[in-house]
């Protein structure tokens, strides 16, 4: 069975995308791929840290970058579920610039430490 795009599946839950070494690796949810399991890891993260201290009471700062980790974890999951090789790195792309925003709010530290 071919999924649009060109991909080819065995089933309609399973995804098939190429890895960094050319061969095939098989994933049947989103949840099985490493960048998926750091983006959750990071949202922990952002999640523990900015919930004390002086950054807990910057609102706008402290919902910025609990966002920002939330839409890069998210951006994974639904890139996943689109039926293009295109598509998905097109989502793997934005979940990148969102972490890329986190760490940039993270250097932002001075603010709150001060």
């Amino acid at each position: 069975m071919k999924a649009p795009g060109g991909r080819g599946l065995e089933s309609s839950s399973l995804k098939v995308i190429k890895s960094k070494e050319g061969s095939l690796a098989t994933r049947e949810r989103f949840e099985d791929i490493k960048a998926w399991q750091a983006a959750r890891d990071l949202v922990l993260a952002v999640y523990r840290v900015s919930g004390r201290g002086k950054f807990e009471k910057d609102f706008g700062l402290r919902d910025q970058i609990r966002r920002a980790s939330v839409s890069a974890m998210s951006n994974i999951a639904e890139g996943f579920e689109r039926c293009s090789d295109r598509e998905f790195h097109r989502f793997l792309y934005i979940a990148k610039v969102r972490k890329e925003k986190c760490a940039v709010i993270c250097s932002w530290r001075w603010i709150w430490s001060t």
